[in-house]
């Protein structure tokens, strides 16, 4: 907090702010795609089980493809979860950011 009496309060408020806002973005950022990416590979690795794809685990076939090729309600399910948890990230940023933009109107009234 020494760096107060240099910048002032509401410069060192302004950059918090979105430092913390910066990682809120970073962690949704991370499990959307670690569960994109764990449902790939599960996709890829049940479309090798089906003898009309000819597929072989690799990067081309972990892309949101393999969940397309290979529909079935398992795949079906997970795309609409990806979906939704995509939304649902976007809700938060936006809400958060509503938030945020609010409560710097309302202090400086």
């Amino acid at each position: 907090m020494d760096d107060v009496k240099n910048i002032g309060t509401s410069t060192v408020l302004y950059f918090s702010a979105y430092k913390h806002l910066s990682i809120l973005l970073a962690i949704l950022g991370i499990l959307y795609s670690i569960f994109s990416i764990i449902t790939n590979v599960i996709a890829a690795a049940n479309a090798q089980n089906n003898p009309n794809i000819t597929a072989i685990i690799d990067y081309i076939s972990i892309s949101l493809s393999a969940k397309e090729v290979n529909q079935n309600d398992t795949n079906n399910l997970y795309y609409f979860i990806q979906c939704w948890i995509g939304l649902g990230v976007m809700i938060i940023w936006l809400f958060v950011l509503i938030g945020l933009k609010y409560s710097e109107i309302k202090g400086a009234i």
